[in-house]
């Protein structure tokens, strides 16, 4: 993509990064389409109201823009490839929101052997062009879904209302080479507390027919958006190693804005697992974010020597724990 200004009124975009100015808008070209017209908005929406973050649309080059908008973002990088992403925006002026997706994702691909592998928590079983899918345990995407997979509440594949789904992972496997990655957003930071999305957001994640992954941490059931309302999102997307845990399918840990997170997916019965800490994390305190009732801690209060002891029942479970900041 080529970064570059779109003036009013002006049917060239020119290369280069820009300051913002009044009366102009950001933009970047889109190479998906052969269209001039069709421009992906960075800061500021167009003025018909629409703020779509992520997505082409178009824009005749004579429209007039209205700045309704402005929005920034820091992208710091933490250790083990982790990315931890803080998002704010403000209303410029009221306008219809469509919905806001800090981050989203292409499939893993490695080549023709490979095959990508899906775990979605907090779904539910459904159909879709002619396919029976489940997305609480490992589902096969190596195959593109012939059309797009939208969950929601109200298509019965999210599985709480008030806990929408909110990290998205995906294992690529090449014989017995994996690799994992998984986005996803933050269960104690702004807008996207679980009761804060649950009351904004209908559709929490949709898959496209290209395999490409689009959380949503807001939508359409915001509306309308108001001048002067403030959006706050914490983010993260990072890669991890499947084997690494002998027991678990995902074990994956970030620093959130100085809290120290891990979180870890089962996908079958686990008697003694350990979720590992390292030393300098020993003896602090820790707290349980959310968990599923098939898991049970065995330790309480403060991190024991070499991790926290647990035991998962069934068929599997979930756990995202907590090192608060001193």
């Amino acid at each position: 993509m080529t970064a570059g200004l779109l003036s009013l009124g002006a049917r060239e975009l020119t290369s280069g990064i820009v300051a913002l100015q009044e009366g102009r808008i950001v933009y970047v070209r889109s190479t998906l389409s052969g269209s001039e017209d069709v421009v992906i908005p960075l800061h500021i929406g167009p003025a018909n109201g629409q703020i779509i973050f992520g997505h082409t649309f178009l824009v005749p080059a004579e429209t007039p823009m209205e700045p309704a908008q402005m929005a920034a973002a820091k992208w710091p990088f933490q250790p083990a490839g982790a990315c931890v992403i803080r998002h704010w925006a403000t209303a410029l002026r009221d306008f219809d929101l469509g919905y806001m997706g800090f981050i989203q994702s292409s499939p893993l691909h490695a080549g023709e052997n490979s095959r990508l592998l899906s775990c979605i928590p907090k779904t539910l079983p459904f159909s879709s062009g002619g396919r029976d899918y489940d997305f609480r345990v490992i589902q096969d995407l190596s195959t593109p879904p012939s059309e797009p997979l939208i969950f929601s509440v109200d298509r019965g594949n999210v599985a709480d209302a008030a806990k929408l789904p909110d990290r998205f992972i995906q294992i690529l496997s090449e014989g017995k080479k994996q690799v994992g990655f998984v986005m996803g957003y933050s269960l104690l930071k702004g807008l996207t507390k679980p009761e804060v999305r649950a009351a904004n957001t209908g559709s929490p994640v949709f898959i496209y027919a290209t395999g490409k992954t689009y959380p949503a941490a807001i939508d359409r059931n915001a509306r309308p958006v108001k001048e002067g309302d403030t959006f706050d999102c914490l983010a993260y997307r990072q890669y991890f190693d499947p084997l690494s845990h002998p027991e678990a399918t995902t074990v994956y840990r970030h620093n959130q804005d100085g809290d120290e997170m891990l979180y870890a997916e089962f996908h079958r019965r686990a008697k003694k697992a350990v979720l590992p800490f390292p030393k300098d994390l020993w003896g602090k305190k820790f707290g349980v974010v959310e968990k599923t009732d098939s898991v049970e801690i065995a330790a309480v209060g403060k991190i024991p020597s070499g991790g926290v002891p647990l035991e998962v029942r069934g068929v599997g479970g979930s756990v995202v724990l907590r090192v608060p900041c001193d």
